[in-house]
């Protein structure tokens, strides 16, 4: 034979043997499995009947029985027990020990020192009430979890809430030298901190305010708190272990300084640990500073519950003297696995962070509760004969409350395993604040799922009238997450899907106690949800939405509802930004095609669940869209969080911002960079289209 001829041959042999291995790939990935004889509805009624609100009034009474911080020996013993119930249900259970830096209160004291007649020494502590719980031996002190030590003297400065409008409204203020008291509320304590801490402040005071936190009957006789409430909480405005930004911080990992965490540097993305002592404390303590200032007149709005006429620079002189330790300590996130039959490799992931700043039974064990109550009915499905088609992984989280350490340290560690594997991260974490209005946050290609689901969950409130669930979900749509929860590692950084759910009441008496000694069971029991009805709803509303996924054919992801709310969120953009120069076409094309795909991809589920099938092609597809939309820090606006679309605020990072980077340029008056960053999402969101579609071309 001539080696033309074999050429030929062995040609036409490779083009056969590639066009096969072509159609067996398409094949395999567009497999579509047939319906089993299992009746998992019938299983899932097992779930739905089965969650029992004086079980989780257990859990939330054994979880809230003793102060929890992290890293201390009640945590771990928690940790310990955790997983030996979640064994006892049937789950492969294990404790993944990390190595955190966090700080612990050693002394505070906060004292009126100019002038004599006013002077005053702080009492820095919450009074004992008849609760059962407030006189409580080992609950932490009034203090600020990552508060730098130090003695400092400085003439006082009251600047509202903190915002960075606020620090504006006073920017012919020289906060060098002084100390800046602040009111919670409204932002995220660490953004207050951070920018008085940036205009030259020496320490900060944080208080909480009597018109917002005393406007009804105080506790224990009411939800409201009193005037010796003080709110605790972390403010360093990052996430993960300060030593290991970005890495696992197991046994043996590499550390940055503590130097280096502390001064920051291009190794720290979220920047340093604060610099300067901050103390929060209550109404009753901060009067005594308020009462004298003089200097400036005060702002309209910011007069607060003591209807304040002047906010300094001094008179008054205050002293502050704050000392912690931070130091290398271990922490203990629980990790379950219930392993899917049919494509273990794919993961519904499910979490709530255990640690508080005291007995914490709402933040975080309302939440975490509902974790356990749906471990323990999982197990019944699972001696029940149930497995489910893909696997579940429960996770108790440990150290959020330092900033979201337990979390990230997991996505650190797992980081490819979930990213490649992962469907949707399921968070609880505040869950039940009160008994009117439901919210759901996250991916909003589940909003329509979520939405039909409420209101399929019909529950008897505590005024005995049968209800659907759907029926107090007063906004009934899924908005974008921010920060401030276990979330936000799985969406900000992976481009996980996300849901965040929870029941409060309109008022927000909650958060008048939020982090205080009086977050007990008390609380709960008497003010937050008496029966724990809410607590019931909310876990087969949760669980509901596990199995839906967990157990689909076809995977409920709507992109339609994603692609809407995008645009409306350009819609914003363009209004706001018209006149400046942006060249809006290239978006706006990219927009387009991202609707048509969603509208293409609704109508191939449609079809695929009509057969009666399941396509695992395009169910990757439906997941992991959201992945399309991680970029990098230039179109993301942050060093660690990447997600194009909506990221944590900058000046508060409890809340989304939508298009960070585009708005920052614009803010700079820097046209140019605004456009590019604009047209570079525009790719992202081109992007998603072509994934979805499953296209090589522009839909």
């Amino acid at each position: 034979m001539s080696s033309t001829k074999t050429f030929i041959l062995c040609g036409l042999f490779l083009v056969v043997t590639a066009s096969f291995a072509t159609t067996l790939v398409l094949f395999l990935i567009n497999v579509s499995h047939p319906k089993t004889n299992i009746d998992y509805d019938a299983l899932h009624a097992i779930f739905d009947k089965n969650v029992n609100s004086q079980q989780i009034r257990e859990y939330v009474r054994q979880y809230s029985s003793v102060p929890h911080l992290a890293g201390s020996p009640a945590d771990e013993e928690q940790a310990i027990n955790t997983t030996n119930l979640w064994k006892s249900y049937g789950i492969d259970a294990h404790m993944e020990e990390h190595q955190l830096l966090l700080n612990y209160p050693v002394s505070g004291s906060v004292s009126v020192i100019y002038p004599p007649e006013l002077a005053y020494t702080c009492t820095l502590k919450e009074g004992v009430v008849n609760d059962g719980t407030s006189g409580y031996p080992t609950i932490p002190p009034l203090w600020n979890g990552f508060s730098a030590s130090g003695d400092v003297q400085g003439d006082l400065v009251y600047v509202n809430y903190g915002t960075a409008e606020d620090f504006e409204a006073i920017r012919d203020i020289d906060l060098t030298g002084k100390i800046v008291i602040v009111r919670y509320g409204q932002l995220f304590r660490g953004n207050k901190a951070k920018t008085a801490e940036e205009r030259g402040a020496v320490g900060v005071i944080i208080y909480s305010d009597p018109g917002d936190n005393e406007v009804g009957t105080s506790y224990p006789d009411g939800p409201w708190g009193t005037n010796s409430t003080g709110q605790r909480g972390a403010v360093w405005t990052g996430n993960g272990d300060p030593l290991t930004p970005g890495w696992p911080s197991d046994l043996g990992a590499p550390r940055l300084s503590l130097n280096e965490a502390q001064q920051g540097s291009q190794n720290t993305p979220f920047g340093k640990l604060p610099g300067i002592p901050i103390q929060p404390m209550s109404s009753g303590d901060a009067y005594h500073l308020l009462k004298g200032l003089q200097g400036n007149r005060t702002l309209p709005g910011w007069e607060g519950g003591f209807n304040l006429s002047f906010i300094g620079p001094g008179p008054v002189r205050v002293s502050m003297s704050i000392e912690t330790t931070l130091k290398v300590t271990p922490a203990w996130n629980v990790i379950g696995t219930i392993k899917g039959a049919v494509e273990p490799d794919r993961m519904v992931v499910l979490g709530a962070h255990r640690d508080a700043w005291t007995f914490g039974a709402v933040d975080p064990i309302s939440g975490h509760s509902g974790l356990m109550e749906t471990a323990r009915v999982l197990g019944l499905m699972l001696k029940e004969g149930w497995r489910p088609k893909r696997t579940i992984v429960l996770c108790s989280w440990d150290a959020e409350e330092y900033g979201l350490v337990g979390s990230f340290e997991f996505t650190e560690k797992w980081r490819t395993m979930l990213a490649s594997n992962a469907i949707l991260y399921m968070n609880l974490d505040t869950a039940i604040t009160g008994h009117q209005v439901l919210s759901v946050s996250g991916t909003p290609a589940l909003q329509d799922h979520m939405v039909e689901i409420s209101k399929k969950l019909n529950f008897t409130t505590s005024s005995g009238e049968e209800v659907s669930l759907y029926s107090i979900w007063d906004d009934p749509k899924v908005r974008f997450l921010g920060s401030g929860s276990d979330f936000t590692s799985f969406i900000q950084r992976l481009g996980i899907s996300s849901i965040d759910m929870d029941i409060s009441n309109r008022d927000g008496d909650y958060w008048s106690i939020y982090h205080s000694a009086y977050d007990s069971f008390y609380w709960v029991e008497h003010f937050g949800d008496p029966g724990f009805i809410y607590h019931q709803a909310l876990v087969r509303f949760y669980g509901a939405v596990v199995l839906s996924i967990v157990d689909a054919d076809v995977l409920p992801f709507d992109y339609r509802d994603y692609a809407a709310l995008v645009n409306e969120l350009f819609e914003d953009l363009e209004r706001s930004s018209s006149g400046v120069g942006l060249n809006y076409t290239f978006f706006k094309g990219a927009m387009e095609s991202f609707q048509v795909a969603a509208q293409s991809a609704k109508d191939e589920a449609d079809r695929v669940r009509a057969l009666g099938k399941s396509s695992r092609g395009l169910n990757e597809r439906l997941f992991r869209t959201e992945r399309c939309f991680i970029g990098d820090s230039d179109t993301s606006g942050h060093r660690y969080f990447l997600h194009v679309i909506s990221t944590p605020s900058a000046d508060n990072s409890y809340a989304p911002k939508p298009f960070p980077a585009i708005y920052a340029a614009l803010e700079e008056n820097d046209i140019p960079k605004a456009q590019f960053i604009m047209d570079r999402i525009a790719l992202n969101i081109q992007q998603a289209a072509q994934y979805l579609s499953f296209s090589f071309v522009t839909p």
